[in-house]
């Protein structure tokens, strides 16, 4: 039975919405799935805060004209097509895409809209491949609590390696990870310090003076010189 006009406008709208709440919109073509399939994949884009929808291209794209999205090619659009998309993170739609049809050959990835930019089917993919805010957080909380151990040198140039990635995935795609860029670059801009006082406290432990105690008595060093030179 063909769609009203009221529902193709009410349809139309949710989609626009959706969209301009995204981070990413993705395109991916389902060919073949089953409604169960389908249902699996919504689920577990909603359990990464994304969303799923299914519309006719024809809303779809005049829902991608609205927030700016003139010319979408035929070719990420061939096929039925369903939408991803990314609510809290531009990678996580792409992805959860791209690991679903790993397993599931009739569904493919598709092109994909972000940053005002229409991305090709190799770029989504690409995408695809980059890790997510979840991840990127993950690792940085382990690069920042990874021992020191006064290597100053391995920790700059990991913590700097990482902050490069940040800053070319932020470039890409948008503002995703441009907090956690922030954060990598002034716990890098630390490294030095935290270098000094790791070493610091393997040397005293090995004289046997504690930690603690080997930066006070560090601290207080050029208070006593101080006052030496006072009293001569």
């Amino acid at each position: 039975m063909p769609a009203s006009r009221k529902q193709k406008e009410e349809s139309l709208k949710k989609v626009t919405e959706l969209m301009k709440s995204a981070k990413s919109v993705v395109f991916a073509n389902y060919q073949g799935m089953t409604m169960k399939e389908i249902e699996d994949l919504r689920q577990k884009l909603e359990e990464k805060g994304g969303k799923y929808s299914v519309a006719k291209k024809t809303i779809i794209k005049i829902a991608a004209k609205e927030i700016g999205y003139n010319d979408i090619p035929k070719d990420i659009m061939a096929g039925p097509i369903g939408v991803a998309y990314g609510i809290k993170d531009e990678v996580i739609a792409a992805k959860i895409i791209n690991d679903v049809a790993k397993k599931n050959k009739n569904l493919k990835l598709m092109g994909a809209l972000m940053g005002g930019k229409v991305l090709s089917i190799a770029e989504t993919k690409q995408l695809a491949l980059l890790p997510s805010k979840e991840e990127l957080l993950a690792k940085f909380v382990y690069l920042v609590r990874y021992p020191v151990q006064g290597f100053h040198g391995v920790l700059h140039g990991t913590l700097a390696g990482f902050v490069r990635v940040l800053k070319a995935i932020s470039e890409k795609g948008g503002e995703v990870v441009k907090e956690v860029a922030e954060a990598g670059a002034a716990a890098m801009a630390g490294a030095p310090e935290m270098a000094t006082t790791s070493a610091m406290a393997g040397s005293s432990e090995a004289a046997g003076v504690s930690a603690p105690e080997a930066v006070a008595e560090t601290a207080s060093a050029p208070a006593v010189a101080g006052a030496s030179e006072a009293s001569a």
